[in-house]
């Protein structure tokens, strides 16, 4: 981490005027201490990134805009999360880049999630799947569709949770995508349908994947 600093710093003292890739480099280190567990220096690279791209390109300006948000809502701040991806998601009309716009909508739909406005969380989300479907996304929309069905089940409708569960099953099977985290997703719901032997065999088949263990014990406690 150290090493990578000190190479961003010789960059940014000999090439001061590399704007973009500063910017790009800077939002790499944010990444890296984010995993590392330095999320609140994470969140300074971010809206130093941020301030950085106000001089580029709307789409690097988007990008930063949209990452600042995935900053904060990593620790926990919904509220100021929000607004950055709306802002992200007005702007990706000007950039024209509708992978992104998914990528805002499934952020916002997720905070929408967090404040407890499911209905709304449950709208931006399949606006998000519907662009993924239009222009062929289909890794990503195993994703949303996923999350489609935790909002419908925490929004009381179990038959309908079950339903888009099974479909995010279906395509994560076709893409050949980790199918653990829509395993646990599904187990939850079949608890919650007082299934518990289905419930615990899909729990066994997502221990068996990579990550899985982790995965399906965060989610079933």
């Amino acid at each position: 981490l150290q090493e990578y600093r000190d190479n961003l710093q010789e960059f940014e003292h000999r090439y001061p005027r590399q704007t973009k890739n500063i910017t790009a480099g800077v939002t790499q280190l944010a990444i890296f201490l984010e995993d590392l567990g330095y999320l609140d220096e994470a969140l300074a690279c971010a809206v130093r990134a941020r301030d950085l791209a106000r001089n580029l390109d709307v789409d690097s300006f988007e990008a930063e805009i949209h990452n600042l948000g995935a900053r904060y809502r990593t620790l926990g701040k919904t509220q100021e999360a929000t607004p950055l991806f709306e802002e992200a998601l007005a702007l990706s009309t000007e950039s024209g880049n509708p992978l992104w716009k998914a990528n805002h909508l499934l952020s916002l739909s997720g905070c929408f999630a967090d404040e407890g406005d499911l209905p709304l969380a449950i709208d931006y989300v399949s606006r998000a799947i519907e662009i993924r479907k239009e222009i062929g996304d289909l890794g990503g929309e195993v994703g949303d569709v996923e999350s489609l069905a935790r909002y419908t089940l925490a929004n009381g409708d179990l038959a309908g949770a079950r339903r888009t569960v099974e479909k995010a099953l279906d395509l994560a099977k076709d893409l050949g995508c980790p199918l653990s985290p829509i395993q646990t997703t599904a187990a939850t719901i079949l608890l919650q349908s007082d299934q518990l032997p289905a419930a615990l065999r899909l729990v066994q088949r997502a221990l068996e994947w990579p990550y899985g263990e982790r995965s399906a014990r965060e989610n079933l406690q």
